[in-house]
């Protein structure tokens, strides 16, 4: 749960404080931003977060609710 907070709080800073820290990306445009940062690090390529391969895929993939 810790590695999950901390991913929340690292998405919120790179996001400019649009997220709050409880909630996990909801919407398309978060999303897609997560997707894209997924896809430039698994080309090696500089990404604006911190997050980790996993921790982008599990931000970028659809809610199921």
């Amino acid at each position: 749960m810790k590695e999950h907070d901390e991913a929340h709080a690292r998405f919120n800073k790179a996001c400019g404080g649009m997220m709050d820290n409880a909630n996990p990306p909801v919407s398309e445009k978060q999303r897609r931003f997560m997707g894209a940062e997924l896809a430039r690090k698994r080309a090696g390529k500089k990404t604006q977060t911190t997050m980790s391969e996993e921790q982008l895929s599990d931000f970028a993939g659809k809610v199921r609710r």
